[in-house]
C-alpha cells in the first residue's frame, strides 16, 4: 500500500520508527517481566506443593 503525502507528512517515518524499536523494546522487558513473575510463581508453588506431599 502507497500513500502520496506533502514533505512534512513523509517526515514522520523516522518517528514510526522509532515507535516501533520502542515497543519492540517494551514489548521484550514486558516478556521477562512475565517469565519472572512466572518463574516465581512456579517455586512457589512447587515449596507449597512439597511441603504438603511430607
Amino acid at each position: 500500500m502507497s500513500f502520496d503525502c506533502l514533505p512534512a507528512e513523509c517526515d514522520i517515518k523516522p518517528t514510526t520508527s522509532k515507535l516501533r524499536e520502542r515497543i519492540r523494546l517494551l514489548n521484550s522487558e514486558e516478556e521477562q517481566s512475565l517469565l519472572y513473575q512466572t518463574k516465581q510463581l512456579f517455586e512457589k508453588f512447587s515449596t507449597k506443593f512439597d511441603g504438603n506431599k511430607n
